[in-house]
C-alpha cells in the first residue's frame, strides 16, 4: 500500500463483504485497463475471531454481494464471478502459485513421449483432457484463456500452426489429422470448456486484459531477438525432430501483435524444447523479467533451460 486517501466528498455507497468457505487466501484479480492481482487473507470465523456479527460463508449459503456464478466441487471454490464496481474475478490460483509452466506453453511441453505417442490425435486429447482437469480444474482456465487469447487475435492460420509446432519440437502436427491451426486451438477449447466445474461454460472468466506494457514488450522481445539466431539453427539442425525453419518470426508476433504474456511463455518453451544453450547470464535475465510477469521462478527454468555458464 503507497498511501491511504480519506475521501469524504464520496456519496455514501453500499459495500458487500465476502468470505470464501475453507480458503485461508485467495486471488481478487480485478478486470480492465488497470487490473491487477491482489492477495486476500481469508478469515474463516469472522464472529470468533473479530467479534463482528452477521458473517457467512459461502459454504452456510449466503453470500453478500451480487453474485452472478458460483461454481463448487466439494467445499473449495474454483471461479466466482461478481458483478460489483470494479467487476472482478476470483480464483484460486495467480501465475505465482504455479511451480511450473502452466496454460498454452506448459501443455505443450507434455507434448512428447510417452505423454503423446508421435502424431497420435486420441492421446493428444486425452492429454488436454486430463491437463484440464489438474489443479481441481484451475489449469484448464488458464490453458481456455491462452488459446481464447490466440483465437481472438488477427494472426493467419500458417502463424498459429508455426507456433504450435515450434513449442511442440514438431511432436504433434494437427495439419495431418485434417485440422488447420486454428481447428486444434478450438478444440482444445472445447475440451477445457466441457471441464468447467459442473459444464457451466458461462463460469469460464472473460478473457484478461493482455499484457500491453511498453517496457514489458520490449523487454521481451529484447530477449527472443538476442537469442532468435540460436534458436532458429537449432529448429532446422535438431536430430530429435524434424526440423522447422522461420520459428522466430511467430513468436515474435504473438509477443508484439497479441498477448507478452503469452508470448514469453511460449518464447521458453521452444527454448526448451530445441536445447538452445544459452549463458548463466541470460537465464538470470529470463529469471528477473520472469519475475516481473508475475511468475514463479520454477515456471520460467523448471530446470529445462540449457544453461552453459562458460558462454559468458
Amino acid at each position: 500500500m503507497s498511501s491511504v486517501t480519506d475521501r469524504r466528498d464520496l456519496s455514501p455507497r453500499t459495500v458487500y463483504d465476502l468470505t470464501v468457505g475453507e480458503l485461508h487466501t485467495f486471488y481478487v484479480g480485478t478486470v480492465g485497463d488497470y487490473s491487477r492481482n491482489i492477495v486476500v487473507h481469508n478469515c474463516l470465523n469472522i464472529v470468533g475471531d473479530e467479534g463482528i456479527g452477521g458473517a457467512h460463508t459461502l459454504g452456510d449459503g449466503e453470500c453478500r454481494g451480487d453474485v452472478a456464478q458460483v461454481c463448487r466441487q466439494g467445499a473449495l471454490e474454483k471461479v466466482c464471478r461478481l458483478h460489483l464496481l470494479p467487476r472482478i474475478e476470483l480464483m484460486m490460483m495467480s501465475r505465482h502459485e504455479f511451480d511450473e509452466d502452466f496454460g498454452l506453453s506448459g501443455i505443450a511441453g507434455k507434448f512428447q513421449y510417452p505423454h503423446v505417442p508421435l502424431d497420435d490425435a486420441a492421446a493428444a486429447a486425452a492429454l488436454v483432457t486430463a491437463m484440464a482437469e489438474e489443479r481441481d480444474g484451475t489449469y484448464g482456465i488458464w490453458l481456455l484463456k491462452d488459446v481464447r487469447r490466440l483465437l481472438a487475435s488477427p494472426l493467419p492460420d500458417d502463424v498459429i500452426v508455426r507456433l504450435w509446432l515450434a513449442v511442440t519440437a514438431t511432436h504433434f502436427d494437427p495439419t495431418r489429422h485434417g485440422m488447420s491451426g486454428r481447428d486444434w486451438m478450438e478444440r482444445i477449447a472445447e475440451l477445457c470448456a466441457d471441464r468447467v466445474p459442473q459444464g457451466d461454460h458461462a463460469a469460464v472468466p472473460d478473457l484478461p486484459e493482455p499484457v500491453i506494457d511498453e517496457g514489458l514488450t520490449k523487454s521481451v522481445l529484447e530477449q527472443v531477438r538476442g537469442v532468435g539466431p540460436m534458436l532458429a539453427e537449432a529448429a532446422v539442425t535438431t536430430s530429435h525432430a524434424v526440423p522447422l525453419a522461420d520459428i522466430v518470426a511467430p513468436l515474435e508476433k504473438v509477443i508484439a501483435e497479441v498477448d507478452a504474456d503469452l508470448g514469453f511463455r511460449l518464447f521458453l518453451r521452444a527454448l526448451k524444447a530445441y536445447f538452445v544453450r544459452i549463458s548463466a547470464v541470460r537465464q538470470e535475465s529470463l529469471l528477473a523479467l520472469g519475475e516481473r510477469f508475475g511468475y514463479n521462478r520454477d515456471v520460467v527454468d523448471e530446470g529445462c533451460l540449457n544453461v552453459w555458464p562458460e558462454l559468458d
